[in-house]
């Protein structure tokens, strides 16, 4: 997330990561996906960037990136997930929680037949049966996960 070491030339040196190179635009932002999956430890690194001091430590320069004050965060959860975690109340203090509900079932089906046109008024069909699935999940019905990934 800050970066890594590398060799360069015979000698190690700090390469950044994303983070560290959104940190270094005057109008940087980053956007971490899944949040929920990853390591706390990890995840640790941002508290005080996002807190007051907005200073993120990079060891291996030995120096600190200041947050601009233009910088952005974003986080993506999806909760109830395999493999997710609750993640860290000191992190989620230092964020806006902004919980999104999926969309109507007719804005869904029309998605799907504008990006699959032959589905046709099968795209309706696939909504209700992906509806029926969370239902039946959410109520504790089965723990499966449902997804083109598990298929």
């Amino acid at each position: 997330i800050r970066g890594t070491r590398g060799l360069y030339s015979g000698m190690t040196v700090f390469e950044p990561g994303r983070l560290t190179q959104s940190l270094e635009d005057p109008h940087g932002w980053y956007f971490l996906d899944e949040a929920n999956m990853a390591d706390p430890a990890i995840l640790s690194l941002l508290n005080n960037l996002l807190d007051g001091s907005g200073e993120m430590a990079i060891p291996e320069d030995r120096r600190k990136i200041v947050r601009p004050q233009s910088w952005r965060f974003f986080a993506a959860c999806n909760l109830g997930y395999q493999g997710t975690q609750e993640l860290n109340q000191a992190l989620v203090s230092r964020c806006a929680v902004i919980e999104c509900e999926g969309f109507p079932s007719d804005v869904e089906a029309e998605m799907l037949r504008r990006e699959y046109p032959a589905l046709g008024e099968t795209a309706d069909a696939i909504v209700l049966i992906a509806i029926a699935v969370l239902v039946s999940r959410q109520s504790g019905l089965h723990e499966f996960d449902f997804c083109l990934r598990t298929m």
